[in-house]
């Protein structure tokens, strides 16, 4: 399940489908998935067809599945930007297709000559989408993976809410982490 759960990550695909109902004929990947690796896989088949306590695949166990799969990949990355001398903030702001609009954030640093570019996540921002709204949601990221000291680099979108030499997100970050070079 965690393989399944990794594999659809890896691959920016969907878990769920519109009905996942038994009648269903396309349950969503991840149910989907588990259905073919049971076809293959002795030992999940039989635990489908007995398992009436814990199947796996219900949509709490899939969320907790991905919560423990990126609590995983976050202590990687945690440590992988604690042996990192610099890092550079990249912040996006759009609409996501529910019509909500997210922020995502993407983190660059290099690890042995290499350069590393980590996805953080999205971020709910359609209530306050202002600049400082936006600063605040990055800022609180800045602290939790303690790179304050280490921003050598912001980038932003061209709007002026994002990028704005005076009051937008750029500037609003930089007075908060005085280290932040004007980029």
């Amino acid at each position: 399940m965690v393989h399944v759960v990794c594999y659809l990550g890896k691959q920016e695909l969907a878990f769920r489908g519109h009905r996942e109902n038994t009648e269903s004929l396309n349950k969503g990947n991840y149910l989907e998935l588990l259905d073919l690796l049971g076809q293959e896989e002795q030992f999940l088949k039989e635990h489908f067809i007995s398992s009436s306590i814990f199947k796996g695949t219900s949509t709490t166990i899939q969320n907790d599945l991905i919560q423990c799969v990126t609590k995983v990949l976050n202590s990687k990355i945690l440590k992988e930007i604690k042996s990192a001398s610099f890092v550079s903030i990249q912040a996006d702001e759009t609409t996501n297709v529910s019509c909500r609009s997210q922020m995502s954030l993407i983190f660059r640093y290099v690890i042995d000559q290499n350069i590393i570019e980590r996805f953080i996540g999205f971020f709910d921002v359609s209530k306050d989408k202002t600049a400082s709204g936006l600063a605040a949601v990055i800022n609180a990221e800045i602290i939790k993976w303690e790179i304050g000291n280490k921003i050598v680099s912001q980038t932003y979108d061209g709007a002026s809410v994002m990028a704005g030499e005076k009051n937008g997100v750029q500037n609003l970050i930089r007075q908060t982490n005085p280290n932040t070079p004007n980029t």
